[in-house]
């Protein structure tokens, strides 16, 4: 069973570039199915990468373009980061779980 939602863990370095942030919303939590996820990143220029398994966002993990549909029962993670004009990680990777109804 689902028990809470992670907010802000910390996973890896870079430390979070001055003028970068990106954010999930929803916040991690409970929520009725279907569920829309939307990673917000600014500047608006900055770039998101993400995973929905569970491992690191690497360069080659989906870069975000429209948001994450969980449409089925469950527990989700989804760790993202924020990277700038040049790919480079600017933010930390933060982690929200979802539990899915």
């Amino acid at each position: 069973p689902f028990k809470t939602a992670v907010d802000d863990l910390f996973i890896g370095a870079p430390t979070n570039a001055p003028g970068f942030a990106v954010q999930a919303k929803p916040e991690g939590g409970s929520y009725p199915a279907p569920l829309k996820v939307e990673l917000v990143v600014s500047p608006k220029d900055g770039r998101v990468r993400y995973t929905l398994d569970g491992s690191m966002p690497v360069g080659t993990s989906p870069v975000y373009e429209k948001p994450i549909v969980f449409d089925k029962p469950g527990a989700y993670e989804v760790r993202f980061q924020a990277l700038d004009g040049s790919s480079n990680a600017v933010t930390t990777v933060f982690s929200r779980l979802y539990d899915v109804r």
